[in-house]
């Protein structure tokens, strides 16, 4: 059997020390927050495993590298597909 220490604190003492509270969260305590009878705990969420999500292609929007001086030049549009095109404007 083991004991576990769990903050406890109103509401109003939570607004006042938020960030208090937040550091005492991130490092992986419990805070439960007492309001009008009501008991709100929290803790750290633990980190799930995701799928690695694709980073999206943005060469084609980007454009190349000699056309940094005309930067000022260039703006984006959507397509009729949607997708977003970068397109280069007249010089006035």
């Amino acid at each position: 059997m083991y004991t576990v220490h769990v903050k406890s604190m109103t509401a109003t003492h939570a607004r006042r020390n938020f960030f208090a509270v937040l550091d005492e969260v991130a490092s992986g305590g419990e805070v439960v927050i007492e309001s009008k009878g009501r008991r709100i705990v929290l803790r750290r969420e633990e980190a799930t495993r995701t799928r690695r999500q694709k980073i999206p292609d943005y060469s084609k929007v980007i454009g190349k590298a000699e056309d940094i001086e005309d930067a000022d030049l260039w703006t984006w549009r959507l397509d009729k597909s949607g997708q977003l095109v970068s397109v280069k404007r007249k010089r006035r």
